[in-house]
């Protein structure tokens, strides 16, 4: 038995046209298609012409990119017709199965716009993809004591610069009203690092303040600017009150600029000096001074040309230099430093490290 003879490369075309059309229309016409088109073919053929061969091919060409859409129109059409009529004659069943899809595709959407604002986005600064987050592992603790951020900061071999940040909660009062907002208390470079530009007024400047309580001044977030405010521009230079210390409004940061943490709305700025007024248990306890207190979320911005890896072990010697120096209060402490976007919301997430017991004191980073 002789096997079957190879389709020609005409036949392979044609049935690759007719496959354009729906699966219903081909299923009653497309082998009735077929069998015209070769016939139609064999007969230019025949005719030894070779404008019969560019008509046949420019006929069929048309007919197909024409025929072929309005059938998927008319299936299209038809298909819906007869869901519609099948959902109205069960309004119950038609109005749970939208309410699902709804409720369904509002969840996705929703999901997703948290996950690219809290994962994927970059932060709207200059130059996002060079921050790294500076962290310290001390159980559930990811913060950085004022005395360390200091050290960190003044790794310039690797870094160009580093700010600091801590959020807090404070009572705002102005015109008689008062209302609990977020505050992000920061390092007097947090704004000049990250090449934030007012909206409006100033921002906080490098040296704002020489000691703690020195710069009670207050930036306010666009936002909260245009929804407490109104976007009134005369706000800048008024006095407001944070629980009970005034502080003067100096500016506006700019509209596109979120802060830097990822899950908090943050209202307004201040210095980080003025972090005692916010301290509920008192200034007793020295934030400046005392290397035990870890409260500071630390960012560094990576110098041109230098990689993470390098980062990473020129960071690791001054953590292991700080352990020695200071045994007491860095014992059992990791350091963890990671691209900005892994360290949201928070450093934990990059990744899980072993246990400290697990490690030396100070490990050289933690490769999560």
């Amino acid at each position: 038995m002789s096997p079957a003879p190879r389709p020609s490369w005409t036949d392979r075309v044609f049935r690759a046209l007719v496959h354009l059309f729906p699966f219903d229309f081909r299923a009653d016409h497309g082998r009735d298609m077929e069998q015209t088109l070769l016939a139609q073919h064999r007969e230019a053929r025949r005719e030894k012409r070779f404008g019969a061969l560019v008509s046949l091919w420019l006929d069929v060409a048309r007919d197909v990119f024409t025929t072929a859409p309005r059938e998927h129109v008319a299936i299209l059409r038809q298909d819906v017709g007869y869901a519609l009529r099948s959902l109205r004659r069960a309004p119950v069943f038609a109005a749970s199965a939208v309410l699902t899809l709804a409720v369904g595709m509002s969840a996705m959407t929703g999901m997703v716009a948290v996950l690219n604002a809290v994962m994927l986005r970059p932060l709207a600064v200059d130059h996002p993809e060079q921050l790294i987050s500076i962290s310290h592992q001390d159980g559930l603790n990811f913060y950085v004591s004022y005395r360390d951020f200091l050290d960190y900061r003044a790794e310039a071999s690797v870094l160009s610069d580093a700010i600091g940040s801590v959020p807090r909660i404070a009572s705002l009062s102005v015109d008689g009203g008062s209302e609990r907002i977020t505050l992000d208390l920061v390092t007097d470079n947090y704004f000049s690092m990250l090449g934030v530009q007012p909206a409006a007024g100033r921002l906080i400047q490098p040296n704002e303040g020489r000691a703690p309580g020195d710069a009670p001044v207050l930036v306010l977030s666009y936002a909260y600017w245009q929804s407490r405010f109104g976007g009134d521009p005369s706000i800048i230079g008024r006095t407001i009150r944070l629980g009970r210390q005034p502080f003067t409004i100096i500016g506006v940061s700019s509209s596109a600029f979120r802060g830097t943490e990822s899950l908090l709305r943050v209202s307004a700025y201040v210095p980080a000096w003025m972090i005692e007024a916010f301290m509920s248990w008192g200034p007793q306890l020295k934030t400046f001074d005392d290397r035990s207190v870890r409260t500071f979320s630390v960012l560094g911005r990576l110098k041109r040309g230098v990689s993470l890896e390098q980062a990473r072990a020129a960071l690791s010697v001054r953590a292991t230099r700080l352990a020695r120096d200071y045994p007491e209060t860095h014992k059992n402490i990791s350091l963890r430093v990671i691209p900005e976007t892994h360290a949201r919301p928070n450093p934990a997430w990059e990744g899980s490290c072993a246990s400290p017991r697990q490690r030396s004191p100070v490990s050289p980073a933690c490769w999560c």
